[in-house]
């Protein structure tokens, strides 16, 4: 329908005399989405679609111009396929493989590493719980002050405004406060050359 949205003076309007955004707008105002828990984020939000919250259904739908476009096997639209005739969203709740976790033995939806997703994320903090204390006494340092934020900070090796501190000698005990600021290009080449910043 050809017309003046009345609020944002849109030529194209689908209702009321409003576009199809503003209209959308108002539509929500009186009829919310419901809200769940996100099937990825495990999140209590809104629903949007296929049981993902509206961040998790834009993340797994976005980058997808280069993928050939069908119909999706389980909710019938015309879509992006990721795999075994499935959209993103749609392969993400119904199309991954089940097998045997290493980690509880259960069956359950594969995640990565032959672990479920909760095993993985166990392991996962279980594995960097040093790494976790020492970003929480840096964030203690920083919030009393006795610490500037690495963001104030210049890069120990090229001046460069800093990003974020590096540990030095690891992160457990009295070495988790001995951090230098880096800059993120600097850290970087750090890891892929393979020299620790305390031998440089």
């Amino acid at each position: 329908m050809q017309g003046l949205c009345s609020k944002c003076d849109s030529i194209n309007i689908l209702a009321r005399g409003l576009c199809k955004n503003c209209y959308m707008q108002e539509y929500r105002k009186v009829h919310p989405y419901p809200k769940i828990i996100c099937s990825n984020c495990h999140e209590y939000k809104e629903h949007q679609a296929l049981g993902l919250c509206r961040y998790c259904y834009n993340l797994f739908s976005k980058h997808t111009s280069k993928r050939k476009i069908g119909i999706c096997n389980r909710c019938k639209e015309e879509r992006p396929i990721l795999c075994k005739g499935l959209c993103d969203p749609c392969y993400l709740v119904y199309g991954r493989p089940e097998r045997v976790c290493d980690g509880c033995g259960q069956l359950k939806k594969y995640f990565a590493n032959g672990l479920c997703k909760a095993c993985y994320h166990k392991k996962w903090f279980a594995d960097n719980i040093g790494k976790k204390k020492a970003y929480s006494k840096i964030k203690n340092e920083i919030f009393m002050k006795r610490m500037l934020p690495a963001k104030e900070c210049k890069c120990h090796f090229c001046s460069e405004p800093a990003n974020h501190y590096h540990h030095v000698s690891g992160y457990e005990g009295e070495n988790a406060l001995n951090v230098i600021p880096v800059c993120v290009k600097c850290h970087r080449n750090e890891r892929e050359e393979g020299v620790t910043i305390a031998q440089e």
